[in-house]
């Protein structure tokens, strides 16, 4: 059985339900900075970002 100090005194669905909005939360924030860059990139150079250039700003991303 899982101790009340692993899940910070929360029940199974509560602790279960902050994962996933973290999850959710984490996913917002990655896709709301490729959309930052790629909106960057329209500005400075007339188009979107490459496949190469969006794997290198969500390695640059080091939210999770």
């Amino acid at each position: 059985m899982i101790g009340p100090g692993i899940m910070g005194g929360k029940t199974v669905r509560a602790a279960l339900d902050d994962w996933r909005w973290q999850r959710r939360m984490r996913a917002w924030r990655r896709a709301d900075i490729v959309a930052r860059a790629e909106e960057a990139s329209r500005r400075q150079l007339g188009r979107g970002l490459t496949a190469e250039e969006r794997e290198g700003v969500l390695r640059r991303y080091r939210g999770d």
